[in-house]
């Protein structure tokens, strides 16, 4: 920087002040540290973007951070880094079945309750129909009175139905 404002016109040179040499390095100086720091910031601001779109920083992930210039956004870097091989493409995840709690004791609780869940099935997936059901619903579906008589004679003492006396 010289030591004059360089105005080129025909007025005489004047010398800068000595204060305002030193506010004008001053402002210089800021002016480089502004610009380092904006440039440091959208570095930070880079690098953050392709760490969001998942983009690893060893390996081709490593120069592939080194040579994005693209737009910042985690889709479109995620794009790009599919396209050149650095990243995957993902595969829709299927739900994880759920596993069983590792405490022992809530292990031993829950196989107690599917053993006596299991026994309580068997016992009543067995038993036959209740005969009074089968006798109710046998004279539900008679036509006529000599049916109903055929059914109470059939099953009448099976299901503890008196019919003597009957007629």
């Amino acid at each position: 920087m010289t030591d004059t404002f360089g105005y080129e016109d025909d007025y005489q040179q004047q010398p800068l002040d000595p204060n305002i040499r030193e506010q004008l390095k001053r402002a210089e100086k800021d002016r480089r540290g502004a610009e380092s720091a904006r440039l440091e910031a959208q570095q930070a601001k880079r690098e953050l973007a392709l760490y969001k779109a998942g983009v690893p920083a060893e390996g081709p992930g490593e120069l592939f951070h080194k040579a994005y210039d693209g737009p910042l956004d985690a889709e479109a870097i995620r794009a790009e880094a599919i396209r050149y091989g650095v990243l995957q493409v993902a595969e829709p995840e299927s739900t994880p079945e759920p596993q069983p709690a590792q405490d022992p004791e809530v292990e031993t609780e829950l196989k107690m309750m599917r053993e006596q869940q299991s026994a309580m099935a068997g016992q009543w997936g067995n038993q036959q129909p209740d005969p009074s059901q089968e006798f109710l619903a046998e004279i539900k579906g008679a036509n006529s009175a000599e049916e109903v008589l055929e059914v109470i004679n059939r099953l009448g003492g099976e299901t503890g139905v008196q019919t003597s006396g009957m007629r």
